[in-house]
C-alpha cells in the first residue's frame, strides 16, 4: 500500500494500454520496384502495448505484434525476377522496446491539445521462418540450407529469431479523458539478408546431393533444374552456381496501422480509487 502511494505521488505519469490493427510488409531481394506491386505483399498485423508516460515529452512504450511478410517473383515485372522465379511467406512475431519523443504542433494549425504527435525508436526482437511452396507443398527454407549455411565450408546457419532496430513516428488524437485513436508506422532495420532466404548463390549441388540426398538438392535447384545438372560433378572446381541475390543489401520489414487504447491511467486511478494515503512527514 505505501509502494502505491509513493508512485501515485509521480505527478504528471501515467499509463496507456492500448491495442493495434495494421500492415506488415517486407522489402529486399525478392521485393518489387513499383509501390503498385508491393501492395499485393501487404498483410494484417495486430499487436498490442503498453505505454507509459514521464512527467516531459518522454515516453516508453512495450509492444507485441503478429504479422507476416511474403513476396513473389512471378507476379512482379521485373523481368530478371521472373526468370528467377522466386517466392517466401513467412509469419512474424515482434516485441518491440521503444522511447517516444513528443513534438509540439504548431500553433498556427489549430489542432489544440487533444493531438499529439511523436517520434520513436528502440530495439525488438522478432521472429520468422520463411517457406517456400514445392510441388504443391510448402516447406520451410532453413533446412533445406539453399545457400549452403549451416554445412560443412559454408557460414553457419543464419538465425530464424534476431533483433532489429524500430524507427518511426505517429499521431495520435484524445477522445474524452482516456481513450485515444492514433496511427503509426514503424520501418525495422534488420542486421540480416535472409528474411526471404535469399542473399547470394545458391549452394553447391555436390555438397547438397553428399549431406542432404538429390531429393533434396532437386528442391533447392527447383528453379534451374539445368544449372544444377552443369554443376554436378564439379564439386571443387573453381565454378560458383548461380547467384540470385544481392550479399551487400540487408532484408528490413514495415509494421504500421491504427491503435485504440486508454491513456492517463495512474496507479492511483487503477487501484487505489479513493484510498487515503498517509503522511510521511
Amino acid at each position: 500500500m505505501l509502494l502505491l502511494c509513493l508512485a501515485a505521488g509521480l505527478r504528471g505519469q501515467g499509463l496507456e494500454l492500448g491495442m493495434l490493427l495494421g500492415a506488415s510488409s517486407y522489402y529486399g531481394d525478392l521485393a518489387p520496384d513499383k509501390i503498385g506491386e508491393h501492395l499485393q505483399f501487404v498483410h494484417p498485423t495486430y499487436g498490442f502495448y503498453a505505454a507509459w508516460h514521464f512527467d516531459n515529452p518522454f515516453a516508453l512504450k512495450l509492444q507485441w505484434s503478429r504479422g507476416a511478410l511474403s513476396a513473389d517473383d512471378a507476379r512482379t515485372s521485373i523481368r530478371s525476377h521472373q526468370k528467377r522465379n522466386l517466392h517466401f511467406y513467412t509469419n512474424l512475431s515482434e516485441l518491440k522496446l521503444t522511447g517516444q519523443l513528443s513534438l509540439p504542433l504548431p500553433k498556427w494549425l489549430g489542432l489544440g491539445r487533444r493531438w499529439r504527435t511523436y517520434l520513436d525508436a528502440g530495439i525488438a526482437l522478432y521472429h520468422y521462418e520463411p517457406r517456400a511452396r514445392i510441388d504443391g507443398r510448402w516447406y520451410d527454407l532453413r533446412p533445406l540450407h539453399t545457400e549452403g549455411r549451416g554445412l560443412p565450408g559454408y557460414p553457419d546457419q543464419y538465425a530464424n529469431t534476431q533483433l532489429a532496430i524500430p524507427l518511426g513516428g505517429g499521431i495520435q488524437y484524445r477522445v474524452g479523458r482516456f481513450f485515444t485513436l492514433g496511427v503509426h508506422l514503424n520501418l525495422q532495420r534488420t542486421f540480416t539478408d535472409y528474411l526471404d532466404d535469399v542473399s547470394g548463390r545458391l549452394a553447391d549441388p555436390n555438397l547438397l546431393v553428399k549431406t542432404m540426398g538429390s531429393e533434396a538438392a532437386h528442391r533447392v535447384y527447383r528453379n534451374d533444374p539445368d544449372a544444377m545438372e552443369v554443376l554436378l560433378g564439379r564439386f571443387g572446381e573453381s565454378f560458383e552456381p548461380p547467384l540470385r541475390g544481392n550479399p551487400d543489401s540487408n532484408d528490413h520489414y514495415w509494421l504500421g496501422g491504427i491503435s485504440l487504447s486508454l491513456k492517463n491511467l495512474t496507479l492511483k486511478k487503477l487501484f487505489m480509487k479513493e484510498a487515503v494515503c498517509p503522511s510521511l512527514f
